[in-house]
């Protein structure tokens, strides 16, 4: 039997169908992120920024539950256009450091919000 933890952060507001994470043997699973800016209640206008507030709401998740970005082991990436891919992968560069945790990217039809981009992360606390 596991043992399982949900979490809900105070980035997103009360009453989605979803956890923000679910912590299970030591194990943090992420829901997707995207690049909503509570801020401005809004996406970034420019895909990059939009690709770093992606990373950045990921972020206050896994901080507020004792994580950081180097405990990912593995992401997640829907991309709603390819062209977007060298893009992506330049904004991932400054969150996410060598060695890289294990990443797939995909190509889908569309993202909650108008988004071009949702991320999701599988982290386990370095030793």
């Amino acid at each position: 039997m596991s043992d399982r933890q949900h979490f809900n952060s105070s980035i997103h507001p009360r009453g989605m169908p979803f956890s923000d994470a679910v912590l299970v043997n030591g194990t943090l699973y992420l829901a997707g992120a995207i690049g909503w800016d509570y801020a401005l209640k809004g996406l970034p206008a420019e895909f990059i920024d939009e690709a770093r507030q992606t990373l950045k709401n990921l972020g206050v998740v896994l901080h507020e539950f004792g994580y950081d970005y180097g405990d990912v082991v593995k992401g997640m990436a829907y991309l709603t256009d390819m062209a977007l891919f060298d893009d992506w992968n330049k904004a991932y560069r400054e969150f996410f450091t060598e060695p890289y945790p294990a990443r797939s990217t995909v190509a889908v039809a569309g993202l909650a919000r108008g988004a071009r981009l949702e991320f999701e992360a599988i982290a386990v606390k370095r030793a």
